[in-house]
């Protein structure tokens, strides 16, 4: 994470901004939809929402290196295979002392052909969701207008 600048929150007061770049996998069962985490109420951020599997990048890796490791840590799953880029997205959240602006860079993925998923911690729960059943979980509003555009539902 690296810090630039200064950026006022809503309450008009001053603090450090923090910027970082993290991973999401949209991890897909034809079937079955798209494979989301709930985020555990002890989270400090977002406790309770669902989201992509993925996670914060270290300095020395990739990307893709970066999904394949926390798709390992959050889930106990080897992503094997070819990862295809789709849209990245930005967010801002205040972490109180800082603001944090994070780029979040997704790829879609084929779920492993071997391996049973074994949550971490920092996850409540597991549901492979459809893209016409996102309004039924609480997600960010970014990650619904992401699924949406990768998976556009047909109008008859």
């Amino acid at each position: 994470m690296t810090i630039e600048g200064n950026q006022m929150n809503r309450k008009g007061e001053q603090k450090p901004v923090r910027m970082k770049t993290v991973t999401g996998a949209i991890i897909v069962d034809k079937k079955k939809g798209v494979l989301m985490v709930r985020r555990a109420e002890t989270e400090d951020s977002l406790p309770g929402f669902w989201e992509l599997p993925g996670g914060e990048k270290k300095e020395d890796e990739t990307e893709e290196e970066c999904l394949k490791r926390e798709v390992k840590e959050e889930l106990g799953l080897d992503l094997a295979g070819g990862l295809n880029l789709a849209s990245p997205f930005t967010y801002e959240l205040d972490k109180g002392s800082y603001i944090e602006k994070a780029t979040q860079i997704n790829f879609i993925a084929g779920f492993p052909s071997e391996g049973k998923i074994t949550l971490s911690p920092e996850h409540s729960e597991y549901a492979w969701v459809k893209v016409e059943d996102l309004d039924q979980f609480i997600i960010t509003t970014n990650i619904k207008r992401l699924l949406r555009e990768v998976f556009p539902q047909k109008h008859d």
